[in-house]
């Protein structure tokens, strides 16, 4: 049956069965209109299948004066909203699946329940005062809902499927108990929502102010979480809970009556520009809450419970601090109570400043007041309008990082009506400083004055603190400083963590460090092997003269130990030389080379940088089995150094220096060659010294600049090796030759790198050392060598020694030519 046109009318007063047996439809479209007084059913028998349609400028109306149904029975039923409407006369209750396959309107003039699914892409405009329930799961609807009048009610979180919400002014969302709606949900005016008392739901993505003047109110005494979004309308709070949860803090004024509660359950860093006023009651998690807007109307009890307020506008009421809490900021606030565990911290994150308390401070017996302060005399500042009971136990904090004045008094709190007990002590961490309270009837001073721990001995006053024999030499000469001297000023003020960090910043191990690379360095030495070793086989040797150049770099690293810092050192460098063929046995050169150097202290925040000129002569003689080696070399250094001191947070430095310095090596090595002119095998023994003079220098850059001494330095090594020769030419042009060698090496002297040292604007000398060279490494040596041509060769060598926490590598590429 199809009633269409405007006038036409279907009037059926009692029960009418669509599709009872069979195939039934009813269709209402064009103007035409339809009225059922009682139920409508669909598909009443197993056999049976009935749709009813309400099309474009179609009116179905159901309900009379008692309540009424649309149902499926036993068979098929469905209802296709097409671009009608669907009025309820009466309270009606709809038991069948919709299908919003157009925009269509549901006109609730009595309140209406559906609890089958709806489908489809066309939107519900619901108009009428009366409320729609849905309570289905409607996964496949997308069209969305546009509330104009009345309530709308979800008890599935998928009951207005996945389409936006839109709710007009006046009107009411109600969720049921556990619906998490995902709906985009839009506010255009003042808006309530409800929650039933004892049950939660939750808006995860949070409404959205689509007019000015936007209101969320909060009705009921259930609990509606805000999940997400950034609502920026106002929000009222008349009854229950609602609770914002990670970023869905609203930016807007919030009113929380007697009986409503704002929770803040997140862990963000936030910020809330807007105004608190009511009765009720703010709750705050573990956030930190940052309030600039003037809240001073409001009325009601804050409870921060584990998180940080600052407090920067001004906020009313009652404010009080549970276990693990922190109350922060330079505005205005209430009462505060401090419950056991909570800090009173005025001011703001970094630096100074004052909290004013309208009315009470009481602080709970384990509840702390932590102050900064600045050397200027100003420092954290507390004014109680009312009076302040500091609880006999509580506990005045000093925060260690702020800039003190020694011998200042600092006014840290004010009661206007009076100062009530004492503060059962001064908690601070400070090394070499003791603070002291003194009271009178309306403030709390607190003054800072040298304890008799020595610097050098900080560890004899404080046992977890470990200190090594470099820090205490940097402690004795900062203490030798004196009050009044910038290092001095900012070393006495620090923590007892901080103590060691500073003294290692303070020490200059770089020069020391660095004195260490340049008494092992064998840039010279390993050219001029890597060339002889490369030479043609044994047999082979013509009169004449011989160029090479050599190409090297390297790099080895040192351990840190409970005394010194690693050490991390890279090289690389060219030389060039010339050898002398004196007849068959005696072979005699000179080379010259330039090499870069870079030390490293990772962990000082420290590099040297060195240009190095060396050169020097060396000889070879092999006569039948015996091979003897030697040479004499100089280097010329001119190191940079770059620095950073810093001690705490109070003297941050950019230190750099300039030193020369000049090496002289000198090695011989014996060996006797045993095996046929193919594979030869090489016992040998090898002693080799190094001296090392440097000017001393002068640091610059701040008040922690080092004055360095010169020094002399020797180091000596010793190798026992075994070397391996075998020619792999086969006779061939080419007379390409492997060479190995193993051997095992011991150093003595100096092996413990120092240098001598003073503050610029000190008297006391101090020596810090460096990681100490290897006492016994193991060496491992693999070298290559052809003739591309018959009077040119080319060869590569590889060595690496490790021992006693030191390892380095190196190689050297290299090119002759024979004459």
């Amino acid at each position: 049956m199809t009633v269409a046109d405007a006038g036409s009318l279907l009037d059926a007063r009692s029960t009418l069965l669509v599709g009872g047996n069979g195939i039934g439809r009813l269709e209402v479209r064009d103007g035409g209109r339809a009225i059922v007084g009682s139920n409508i059913r669909l598909g009443l028998s197993g056999g049976g299948d009935g749709t009813l349609v309400i099309g474009p400028n179609g009116l179905l109306e159901v309900g009379g004066a008692l309540p009424a149904s649309i149902t499926t029975g036993s068979g098929t039923g469905r209802i296709d909203l097409a671009g009608g409407t669907l009025r309820a006369n009466s309270v009606l209750r709809v038991d069948s699946a919709v299908l919003l396959s157009a925009d269509s309107t549901l006109d609730t003039l009595n309140n209406v329940l559906a609890q089958r699914a709806f489908s489809g892409t066309g939107q519900l405009r619901k108009t009428g005062n009366a409320g729609l329930t849905l309570t289905a799961d409607s996964s496949s609807w997308s069209g969305g809902t546009r509330v104009e009048a009345g309530t709308l009610a979800a008890y599935a979180s998928k009951a207005l499927g996945t389409g936006a919400v839109s709710m007009a002014d006046g009107t009411w969302l109600e969720l049921g108990d556990g619906v998490v709606l995902d709906n985009d949900v839009q506010l255009g005016g003042e808006v309530g929502i409800r929650v039933t008392a004892g049950s939660t739901a939750t808006l995860a993505g949070g409404p959205r102010s689509t007019a000015p003047g936007s209101v969320l109110v909060k009705g009921d005494g259930g609990e509606l979480v805000l999940g997400g979004g950034s609502y920026s309308g106002a929000v009222r709070i008349d009854d229950g809970v609602l609770r914002a949860t990670g970023n869905a803090l609203p930016s807007g004024s919030i009113s929380i009556g007697s009986s409503g509660t704002f929770q803040l359950d997140t862990t963000r860093v936030l910020q809330h520009a807007g105004q608190f006023s009511g009765t009720g009651s703010l709750r705050q998690g573990r956030s930190w809450l940052t309030l600039t807007g003037d809240s001073s109307a409001f009325a009601g009890t804050t409870v921060v419970d584990g998180g940080r307020l600052m407090v920067d506008g001004a906020l009313g009421g009652q404010v009080e601090l549970d276990n693990g809490a922190t109350l922060a900021g330079t505005g205005r606030v209430g009462s505060v109570s401090l419950r056991n565990g909570s800090v009173l911290d005025p001011g703001a994150l970094m630096g100074v400043g004052r909290l004013s308390i309208a009315g009470d401070l009481v602080f709970d017996p384990s509840a702390r007041y932590r102050v900064d302060v600045a050397a200027d005399g100003s420092s954290d500042h507390v004014a109680v309008a009312g009076q302040a009971t500091l609880g006999g136990a509580g506990t005045l904090a000093v925060a260690t990082a702020g800039d003190w004045k020694l011998s200042t008094r600092y006014t840290v709190l004010t009661a206007d009506d009076g100062v009530r007990g004492t503060f059962a002590g001064v908690d601070s961490n400070f090394a070499f400083l003791d603070p002291s309270l003194a009271y009178d009837a309306n403030h709390v001073y607190l003054t800072l004055v040298r304890n008799d721990v020595a610097m050098p001995d900080v560890q004899q006053a404080f046992p977890d603190v470990v200190v090594n024999g470099n820090q205490k030499a940097v402690g004795g000469a900062v203490q030798a400083l004196g009050s009044g001297n910038s290092v001095y000023e900012a070393v006495v003020r620090l923590s007892v963590p901080e103590v060691v960090p500073a003294f290692d910043s303070l020490s200059g191990e770089i020069h020391a460090a660095n004195r260490g690379a340049l008494l092992q360095n064998r840039f010279l030495h390993d050219g001029i092997d890597a060339h002889l070793d490369g030479a043609v086989p044994s047999g082979d040797i013509a009169p004449g003269v011989t160029a090479w150049v050599t190409g090297s770099g390297g790099q080895w690293r040192t351990d840190a130990s409970a005394e010194s810092a690693g050490v991390r050192m890279q090289q690389h460098g060219l030389m060039a030389g010339a050898g002398w063929q004196v007849g068959p046995a005696l072979q005699v050169g000179v080379a010259a080379g330039q090499q870069q150097l870079t030390s490293r202290l990772p962990h000082r925040m420290a590099r040297a940088e060195t240009d190095a000129t060396e050169y020097g002569v060396y000889a070879q003689y092999r006569w039948e089995g015996l091979q003897l080696r030697g040479g004499v070399s100089r280097a010329d250094y001119r190191s940079d150094s770059l620095r950073q001191a810093q001690v705490g947070t109070r003297l941050d430095e950019q230190l750099r220096a300039r030193e020369d310095a000049r090496g002289t090596t000198a090695f011989v090595r014996a060996g006797w060659t045993l095996g046929g002119p193919r594979l030869q095998l090489t016992p040998e023994l090898e002693l080799a010294q190094v001296r090392l003079r440097s000017d001393g220098t002068r640091e610059s850059g701040g008040h922690s600049a080092l004055l360095l001494a010169a020094a002399d330095s020797r180091y000596r090594t010793g190798l026992a090796a075994l070397k391996l020769d075998w020619d792999m030419s086969g006779g061939l042009q080419d007379r390409a030759l492997l060479t190995a060698r193993v051997g095992w090496q011991y150093a003595d002297g100096d092996r413990l790198p120092a240098a001598s040292a003073r503050f610029v604007e000190g008297l006391q000398d101090f020596s810090i050392a460096a990681a100490p060279l290897a006492r016994s490494s193991v060496l491992a040596q693999l070298g290559v060598a052809v003739s591309p041509t018959a009077n040119s060769r080319v060869s590569l060598q590889m060595q690496g020694r490790a021992g006693d926490g030191q390892r380095d590598i190196g190689a050297q590429l290299g090119w002759s030519l024979a004459f």
